[in-house]
């Protein structure tokens, strides 16, 4: 019997182990894995997985993951491959009459992978020769701020294996404002007459800036030189 998991029933907790076997469950639409040696933490938002007080590592524990979550644990279903997940620490009866507890998984939060993945995007696309559009910042823009309420809005229950709670909250910050700053200063470039003929050229972001750096037109100008820059929300 997993002893030291009965103090801590219905609390919410952080797991990596490895997969050991996994088979899937047609009927019930759902995938069995057994992982190996999970080590089981008391969850905290403010701290990394792997500096939390650890509550035990177990032998296995038996994860069941529906097919239309398993994408969200972001790991490769390989023997011996690694994987986190959070859930609640809550007792169960085996076929055999006997009590033991285990952890039920919860709805995998997905903030930290979406949060670098738009991180990314964001930099690749200011880093190119082109700008970039209204369109992108203003949907990176929504992206941030979507990310940002599901983070603020998942209160303790937050996975930390590689992000806090406040880092994750702090960059979402950033990438507000400064696809705000982006926003305003692009509308400023597009609507001059200067930006206009050049679009007419078909010529680059870079191109674009060489020009006005021949005429002096860049001088006391940020929003040229974050852009000639790349990707900058100072």
């Amino acid at each position: 019997m997993r002893n030291l998991l009965t103090e801590y029933e219905n609390e919410f907790v952080q797991c990596r182990g490895w997969i050991a076997h996994w088979e899937d469950l047609p009927e019930c639409s759902t995938r069995r894995v057994v992982v190996q040696q999970p080590t089981i933490k008391k969850a905290n938002k403010d701290i990394l997985y792997d500096n939390q007080a650890a509550i035990s590592t177990e032998h296995h524990l038996n994860l069941f993951i529906k097919h239309s979550d398993i994408i969200d644990y972001g790991c490769d279903f390989a023997l011996y491959s690694p994987i986190n997940f959070t859930g609640y620490v809550n007792g169960y009866t085996r076929s055999d009459g006997t009590f033991d507890y285990g952890v039920y998984a919860n709805k995998q939060s997905t903030i930290e992978y979406r949060l670098e993945k738009l991180e990314q995007s964001i930099e690749e696309t200011f880093n190119s020769e082109d700008f970039p559009s209204i369109d992108y910042v203003e949907s990176a823009l929504n992206q941030a701020l979507l990310l940002l309420s599901e983070l603020e809005g998942s209160g303790d229950c937050i996975s930390t294996f590689y992000h806090t709670y406040g880092d994750m909250k702090d960059s979402l910050s950033s990438l507000v404002i400064c696809m705000n700053s982006a926003r305003a200063k692009l509308k400023g470039i597009i609507s001059s007459r200067k930006w206009r003929r050049t679009t007419n050229k078909k010529q680059s972001k870079l191109g674009y800036i060489a020009s006005l750096r021949k005429t002096g037109a860049t001088k006391g100008r940020p929003d040229l030189r974050m852009l000639e820059n790349g990707f900058d929300c100072s």
